[in-house]
């Protein structure tokens, strides 16, 4: 007998920079319920301990990418839900340090849900933030400049987006702003995350 699936709730949040990043759009299997705690426990704790951190996310993944599919069939591959999905697991990918697969993650992601939900919607703002994170990370910071900066304008003069989805666009772009040397402007953006 196969277990009842329900809709999830579909928006995508930031990932908190306390080091714990959130799943938004939880499959019934708990595997955001465990990059939650696994991301509590994160100490860079050696030995057998970082092993079953990691066999923990192994699990937390294998279980988001089960509950994707599980979407896909029902709702078909274009669906918003779907194009969330694939943004949260890249958020897992994040966490376990995979920087390119959470990058393939987030683009494919997004890609389902600009097609599903037009390329100027809000929900989109939180992935393109998450991208431009990984972006800067990798030392891209142009295009991380150029990420941000759109996901920024999406939810900036917007009174239906959170001001903390808007703090956090704010934020990430101007860490991709310090990152590319223009620090002036950094600092405008962390004025406006500050609001």
């Amino acid at each position: 007998h196969a277990p009842q699936v329900e809709r999830p709730a579909v928006s995508i949040h930031r990932p908190e920079r306390s080091g714990a990043r959130r799943c938004a759009a939880s499959p019934p299997w708990g595997a955001a319920s465990s990059v939650k705690r696994i991301g509590a426990e994160r100490t860079g704790a050696p030995g057998a301990a970082r092993i079953k951190e990691q066999r923990r996310f192994d699990s937390a993944a294998e279980n988001y990418t089960k509950a994707l599919q599980v979407f896909e069939r029902r709702l078909g591959p274009e669906h918003p839900t779907i194009g969330k999905f694939k943004i949260n697991l890249g958020v897992l990918r994040f966490e376990q340090g995979d920087l390119a697969g959470a990058e393939a993650d987030y683009r494919e992601g997004l890609a389902v849900l600009e097609k599903a939900v037009g390329r100027e919607h809000p929900d989109l703002a939180g992935g393109l933030g998450n991208l431009a994170e990984v972006l800067r990370l990798r030392g891209r910071t142009r295009e991380a400049v150029e990420v941000a900066t759109r996901a920024a304008s999406l939810v900036t003069s917007r009174d239906d987006v959170e001001a903390v989805e808007r703090a956090d666009v704010q934020a990430e772009l101007a860490r991709a702003l310090l990152a590319a040397g223009e620090r002036a402007r950094a600092d405008d953006h962390a004025r406006g995350a500050r609001h």
